[in-house]
């Protein structure tokens, strides 16, 4: 039987030195260790730059009918995506969301079904409820703030609003005793 013995070179791959060749000096492997562990504990400037860019998302629940839609189409809800933290948590108080759907009901008042199904006009009508979404922030705290981003969800109802309700006649008059 033949000796093992370590290869100190290697014909086919003359790219992959032998173990015995790697001997690291002291120095070599500590300025390795510390490169190495100050790119982990560095944070990376991107990780930071996509975490000040992140879009915050609230949700502003509507239930409104338009002007000419059919009572099963409605507005739904809006979706509120903003980079401002103050914004964000202005939205989600309870006492400013009241003053906040105010303002989208006058609004949406102000438009019909037909607003909705051209799509640059509901472009111009989702400004429009952030343009009142910030006029808002801006009475109620006296900061501005960059317009949010805002879509108008619409939803289809299944079944009638109430068991007295006909889409096609006004309902019966209730008798008084």
């Amino acid at each position: 039987m033949k000796p093992i013995r370590p290869m100190f070179r290697y014909d086919a791959e003359a790219g992959y030195p032998s173990v015995a060749d790697c001997a690291l000096s002291r120095r070599s492997f500590l300025a390795g260790a510390a490169a190495a562990l100050g790119t982990a504990l560095l944070p990376d400037p991107e990780a930071i730059a996509r975490s000040r860019s992140r879009w915050l998302r609230t949700d502003i629940p509507v239930n409104h009918r338009l002007k000419g839609c059919s009572w099963r189409r409605y507005v739904e809800k809006l979706i509120v995506q903003t980079r401002s933290k103050r914004l964000h948590r202005f939205l989600r108080q309870d006492a400013q969301r009241k003053a906040a759907r105010q303002a989208v009901m006058a609004v949406l008042q102000q438009h019909s079904c037909a607003d909705t199904e051209d799509r640059k006009k509901l472009e111009r009508l989702e400004r429009e409820l952030g343009r009142a979404l910030v006029r808002v922030y801006r009475t109620r705290t006296r900061r501005t703030v960059a317009r949010p981003l805002v879509t108008l969800v619409m939803g289809r109802r299944r079944s009638l609003p109430n068991p007295g309700f006909s889409a096609t006649r006004p309902p019966r008059p209730v008798p008084h005793p």
